[in-house]
């Protein structure tokens, strides 16, 4: 004779567990949504949420961005900036974050972050010229360090070629 009352028993916790899980998931779930749904209003900085700013390039896109505007600032943006990712829009917001500091300024108050960083002037296209000398310091370290491993372990080491497409990626 086989026992079964013990079985059904088990079962009924399992289920009861299970949907006590589901319920804490969905709790997890409606949370993650709700702080989800609430980050974009936290992604915008003082400068670029400003009256001053947003005015100025909504004036500064209708005006250089859009018909015969656009394509003078095509014909005259150097071909450098264009291979850095400036285009019109980018120029715009350039432009409105300097003229927003200064009413900033005017007005007494301090210099407003823009889409979460300090205003830095531009120099040859790269507006953090500190950030681009280390970044490319940084790759020049990688390119050095990679030859010197690639020197020492032997090409048929385990993780030879692993090691190289992380380097390199």
């Amino acid at each position: 004779m086989v026992c079964t009352s013990g079985l059904k028993k088990n079962k009924e916790v399992t289920s009861e567990n299970f949907k006590k899980n589901l319920l804490k998931m969905d709790i997890v779930a409606l949370v993650a949504i709700l702080v989800a749904a609430g980050i974009p209003a936290c992604l915008a900085s003082l400068g670029d949420r400003s009256y001053s700013f947003l005015t100025c390039l909504q004036t500064c896109e209708n005006a250089k961005c859009r018909g015969p505007g656009l394509e003078r600032f095509n014909t005259n943006q150097p071909r450098y900036m264009g291979l850095l990712g400036w285009d019109c829009t980018e120029e715009c917001k350039y432009e409105c974050m300097w003229d927003t500091v200064q009413t900033f300024q005017r007005a007494g108050k301090d210099v407003p972050q823009f889409y979460g960083k300090w205003p830095f002037v531009r120099v040859l296209g790269a507006q953090e010229p500190a950030s681009v000398v280390f970044s490319v310091l940084n790759g020049l370290a990688h390119l050095v360090m990679i030859g010197v491993f690639r020197s020492r372990v032997p090409k048929n080491a385990p993780l030879y070629w692993t090691v190289n497409v992380y380097a390199l990626r």
